[in-house]
């Protein structure tokens, strides 16, 4: 599902957890989104935790 890019610094400035299994569907929201925007947008905060590139690797 494409989601609203946050922008807001407040909210962007909270700490950041790993992700678990139960995540991914959050994860594969992420790509949807980052798609939609690919000619404006270049990357998200987030995908460096995914150091495999693999929604599947989340632990």
């Amino acid at each position: 599902m494409i989601r609203e890019i946050i922008h807001d610094p407040i909210f962007l400035a909270q700490k950041s957890e790993l992700a678990t299994k139960e995540d991914v569907s959050i994860g594969e929201d992420m790509l949807d989104t980052l798609k939609a925007h690919k000619d404006a947008c270049v990357g998200m905060a987030a995908f460096p935790y995914l150091e495999s590139g693999k929604l599947s690797d989340i632990s």
